[in-house]
């Protein structure tokens, strides 16, 4: 994420110092909840605000206020506190309450309780940001199918909004970084890369990419010998294989190297849309190509190349 520069010693202050770090936010916290912790806790840093303000301005304890931005036990909060927490930091509140309503169905509440919680049904009202729409009308289908290259189709849409709202409750962040464009993939990569679930994703990449190239989602060994492009189901299996162990090998690439092979190559996009994605150059986007697939042509483990992406 983009930050303020570090004023010089001798430069007058313009703004307030950054504030302490908070404690570690609990291990327990996950998901949407720790989504929603880290937007609180970056700007609690990054505008230099105190527990001791922060308290005055909320009416609410200090100690209430400090398990709020450590997930104190894992424990889902309630929305009264987090609203006033997000005001008080000037936070956009319709993002913020639906990144709480989405962690609070994560956590199992039910929907009682979440209605117990003033405010919740007005103040996630307000719609998108003109420029997200259209950020999202231009960008979307691309934002949705890398995606669901790692995750089910029905997860992945969910992420994309996800990331969307994010950028939403950051905006004064985004809209002063040098790409907006580039902004939004980072936080979009970040979030598919955090609900992908390491332990099968080169099997769930591998298999989502054969769906891509042959126009099935999900693959499924009965469907093998009705497609046009896989006369034997063997091919298919061989194909699969090859292709997690290409993930496999991507795991190792920079993050732009990896985005660039799979916008390139699994989903078909050209140079220029995918810098326009990514928020570069062409030119840029060509050198990552170059050096991803040296990269990759030395993988020790790699049974194929970038051919079988792309055949």
């Amino acid at each position: 994420m983009n930050r303020p520069p570090v004023q010089d010693a001798d430069e007058p202050a313009k703004a307030r110092k950054r504030g302490r770090r908070p404690s570690e936010v609990d291990p327990r916290v996950v998901g949407t909840h720790l989504v929603l912790l880290s937007i609180l806790r970056d700007r609690y840093q990054r505008d230099g605000h105190t527990i001791d303000q922060l308290s005055g301005d909320c009416n609410f304890v200090r100690s209430k206020i400090s398990e709020l931005l450590r997930g104190y036990g894992g424990k889902y909060p309630r929305w009264e506190i987090t609203r006033a927490v997000a005001a008080a930091m000037e936070l956009p509140l319709a993002p913020m309450c639906r990144l709480w309503l989405a962690g609070a169905r994560e956590a199992c509440k039910k929907e009682e309780w979440i209605e117990r919680n003033a405010g919740v049904g007005d103040d996630w009202r307000a719609p998108l940001p003109r420029a997200l729409e259209g950020l999202r009308d231009l960008h979307g289908g691309t934002y949705r199918a890398y995606a669901r290259v790692h995750l089910r189709p029905d997860v992945a849409d969910g992420v994309v909004e996800q990331a969307l709202t994010v950028v939403w409750a950051r905006m004064d962040v985004v809209f002063s970084s040098a790409s907006v464009a580039g902004h939004v993939w980072a936080v979009l990569r970040d979030l598919v890369m955090a609900w992908a679930d390491p332990s099968t994703a080169h099997g769930v990449a591998a298999t989502r990419t054969v769906s891509v190239r042959w126009g099935c989602d999900p693959l499924v060994p009965a469907d093998l010998p009705g497609l046009p492009d896989l006369p034997d189901p063997r091919d298919a299996f061989v194909r699969l294989t090859e292709q997690t162990d290409l993930f496999r090998a991507m795991r190792e690439l920079a993050p732009h190297h990896a985005d660039v092979l799979i916008l390139r190559y699994v989903l078909g996009r050209s140079a220029e849309k995918t810098a326009d994605v990514l928020g570069t150059d062409p030119g840029m986007v060509g050198l990552w190509d170059r050096q991803a697939q040296e990269h990759l042509e030395h993988a020790p483990h790699l049974r194929t190349t970038l051919g079988g992406m792309t055949t």
